[in-house]
């Protein structure tokens, strides 16, 4: 559901977003304080969820990639 805030006049804040998604949860309304690097709200994208999804096979198999020269480089030092 779409929705707007409306900042304090010269204390405004532009954020951009780059992907497609809705709000899961909201931490902070409108007025309460923050703190930097804060947490404001959760979003859900399946963009995100796409990337992360693609970033945690890649990385599965950059670590079996690992494991299996560790395995022949050790098996190659024994047959010297």
């Amino acid at each position: 559901m779409p929705g707007s805030i409306t900042p304090a006049a010269g204390r405004i804040a532009r954020v951009s977003v780059k992907l497609e998604g809705t709000v899961a949860e909201l931490r902070k309304n409108l007025g309460d304080p923050v703190e930097q690097n804060e947490v404001l709200a959760i979003l859900e994208s399946r963009e995100v969820a796409d990337a992360k999804s693609e970033y945690l096979a890649a990385r599965l198999s950059n670590e079996l990639q690992q494991d299996y020269f560790s395995a022949t480089a050790n098996s190659m030092k024994a047959r010297s």
